[in-house]
């Protein structure tokens, strides 16, 4: 868990205002969209159209992007609503992400709404926001009625939408001026800090490590609930987690229950995850103590291809990845199996049984929507994954 994710909790998709932030209860502008892909079409149709082309239909705009998992998760319904109320509602799923890509989706993941390709934020220049899924709902008079998260929109609110009535849900305003190391606000010549603060609304949950004095003596963790903020502290995964608090405490769509901590370890080399549980038990009423228990698991090994990896003489412990990629410089083969494991990719624990020493560089990118197509690239990198059951050190988080 010293890697350094792309993705938590939430995706940050950083922009800047322009000046032209539409809100609830404003009327919608005519905008184009240049790069509309028709829902469903073996031929993929891109046409150029505007939000007028929707007169007297309530709009929908779902913003997403493919390497979202709750974004694609979230797809189902409203291909439902589309196909219940199609007559009268428009989904648009709006992306930043190039045609070409979206087009390749749309091939190995049918999607039964519309898609409009963003690239040149025309309405990504209207609608503040940090992260996505990123859902505004708009009456057929285009009077914006909410902006809200993607779980708040249900068959009774699309109801509601249509029939032209007020809706009543939590309104989804990201901070785009919230700035990490202004927040914690330590000089450059803080020698050691444990500074715990309440969670911070209309920001994702995030986590970066020290730079310039603090390179290898700092990490600063944003919006993690207590459970998050212990498997941090001891490099384990949500699977390898037994949690026995009560779920109230730890529930994450309750800002209370949200915390922000930065870290900061006398000198480089001293760990800071070490210092974390020191620490951690001071603040929370909370025992952690780890068990050997059966669980199933997925085992990455090698396969009789050769291993298409460059060996790298640097040494690195971070490296990049989302839910269709990872790349690193300098990084071991045991990052694989991290990188399942924390991003959720099998569900369970994974484990490393490659057998394989040394450092790395890698870049593997594939198709989360194509299916099978992930298992074959990291075969034709020289690896493969096995479903089997093994005894593991698992975290039990309890009450003291």
């Amino acid at each position: 868990m010293k890697t350094l994710f792309a993705l938590l909790v939430s995706t940050a998709v950083w922009i800047t205002s322009n000046g032209q932030t539409l809100t609830v209860g404003d009327k919608l502008p005519t905008i184009a969209l240049p790069n509309c892909i028709v829902p469903a079409s073996p031929t993929n149709v891109v046409k150029t159209l505007n939000t007028q082309s929707f007169d007297q239909k309530a709009i929908i705009f779902d913003f997403w992007a493919t390497w979202c998992g709750p974004c694609i998760a979230s797809m189902p319904k409203y291909e439902g609503f589309q196909k219940k109320y199609g007559d009268q509602l428009q989904i648009i799923g709006v992306t930043h992400e190039k045609v070409k890509r979206i087009q390749s989706f749309v091939r190995n993941r049918p999607v039964g709404f519309m898609l409009a390709v963003d690239t040149a934020s025309a309405l990504r220049a209207y609608f503040d926001y940090r992260t996505i899924p990123h859902v505004v709902l708009i009456d057929k008079s285009g009077v914006i009625k909410a902006i809200t998260n993607s779980d708040n929109v249900t068959e009774d609110v699309i109801r509601e939408l249509i029939a032209g009535h007020e809706l009543s849900l939590p309104l989804k305003k990201d901070r785009l001026d919230f700035n990490l190391e202004e927040y914690f606000n330590a000089s450059a010549g803080t020698r050691e800090s444990f500074n715990l603060q309440a969670g911070v609304q209309g920001v994702g949950s995030m986590s970066k490590v020290g730079q310039d004095n603090f390179t290898k003596r700092r990490l600063s963790m944003i919006n993690f609930t207590i459970d998050g903020l212990y498997r941090m502290a001891y490099h384990v995964s949500y699977f390898r987690t037994v949690i026995e608090l009560d779920p109230k405490t730890i529930e994450y769509s309750d800002i209370k229950n949200r915390y922000c901590l930065d870290v900061i370890v006398p000198k480089a080399g001293d760990d800071i995850y070490a210092y974390m549980q020191q620490q951690l038990p001071k603040h929370f009423d909370i025992k952690a103590h780890w068990e050997k228990r059966k669980a199933p698991v997925m085992v990455v090994k090698r396969n009789a291809s050769p291993m298409t990896f460059e060996p790298s003489a640097e040494q690195n412990e971070y490296y990049g990845a989302s839910g269709n990629h990872i790349n690193g410089t300098g990084i071991k083969i045991s990052a694989l199996a991290e990188y399942f494991e924390s991003f959720g990719i099998f569900n369970m624990p994974v484990i490393d049984e490659t057998n394989t020493s040394g450092r790395y560089n890698i870049q593997l990118e594939w198709q989360p929507e194509k299916k099978g197509d992930m298992v074959e690239v990291f075969r034709k990198a020289g690896f493969e994954l096995v479903k089997e059951e093994r005894e593991i050190n698992m975290l039990v988080l309890s009450p003291k």
